[in-house]
């Protein structure tokens, strides 16, 4: 066997959802568990009803849930909050918009188990077909990914993801800059699974977990905006993936190959944000490294 896969933690974060949350509490509830699994619910500065929510839920499931507060915004800060007081050997992630199915923690253990990969991404399917069918994916088929391989943006979702403590704590958590509530407003999955990669970790995309997606953005501006969010955070995993020694090679032809094709589609706005991206991670990384304390 790989590693020790006896227990989950599955985690979630949220952050001024109250209206919305019963749902994803109650598919959380139905999500069988063994003795030694358990799921953080983070709050996330919220300041609507969510803190009495979910203190209300955890008593009907008494320890089951564990609910923390991280007053930090950003996402990225709330997952970091959670992998501290995190005790599984896989930690698992899902959103506050998300239903799981009831084996989802069965399916991930199942993955762990078979074969020796350190990270994993599952289904992410539409639950209301009123929908944008965006922040989803539906492929049936399993991708495995190498040690220092380049990871597709949008082939594993922060819906549906997961890591061995060993991976997680390598890559030392989830970078605050990316992220909803941070600098470039989305990305924390995709950067996390391409630092698992530039250390040499194996991953899979495994369509087995399954979540239920319940964004409930209709075509129109409110998706145009995510998809723009969406083309800086890619940017910056360009710049990521480039940027290491290990995955530079990886990373080299799939990033000329999207620059030549936004260039010859004329996507001049994608092309844009997407060096903007880039950009402003590389600007960000740069100021890390010189406010870095000295040594000697």
């Amino acid at each position: 066997m790989h590693h020790n896969a006896r227990a989950i933690t599955l985690i979630v974060c949220t952050r001024n959802r109250a209206k919305h949350l019963p749902p994803a509490l109650e598919a959380l509830s139905r999500v069988r568990t063994r003795r030694h699994d358990e799921i953080i619910i983070v709050n996330n500065r919220s300041d609507d009803a969510t803190q009495d929510l979910l203190e209300s839920y955890a008593r009907r499931v008494p320890g089951r849930v564990c609910i923390l507060q991280e007053s930090e915004r950003g996402i990225a800060n709330a997952q970091n909050s959670a992998l501290r007081h995190a005790r599984g050997d896989i930690i698992a992630f899902t959103d506050d918009d998300c239903y799981p199915e009831p084996d989802f923690l069965e399916r991930i253990r199942e993955c762990f188990l078979e074969s020796p990969i350190d990270y994993l991404g599952g289904r992410v399917l539409l639950y209301d077909r009123r929908d944008a069918p965006v922040t989803i994916q539906t492929r049936a088929t399993r991708v495995d990914l190498p040690p220092n391989s380049y990871v597709p943006a949008g082939l594993i979702h922060g819906a549906a993801f997961a890591f061995t403590r060993r991976a997680i704590d390598a890559i030392g958590g989830f970078d605050p800059a990316t992220g909803s509530g941070a600098a470039l407003g989305s990305g924390n999955d995709i950067n996390a699974l391409v630092r698992c990669s530039a250390l040499g970790f194996r991953g899979a995309y495994d369509p087995r977990p399954v979540v239920y997606h319940h964004h409930r953005r209709r075509p129109g501006s409110d998706v145009e905006g995510l998809l723009k969010r969406y083309d800086v955070a890619r940017g910056a995993s360009y710049f990521l993936g480039i940027s290491h020694p290990a995955t530079r090679r990886a990373y080299a032809w799939p990033l000329v190959r999207r620059l030549a094709g936004n260039l010859l589609k004329g996507h001049w706005g994608t092309l844009a944000r997407e060096i903007t991206g880039g950009y402003r991670y590389a600007r960000i990384r740069m100021k890390r490294a010189a406010d870095a304390p000295r040594i000697g």
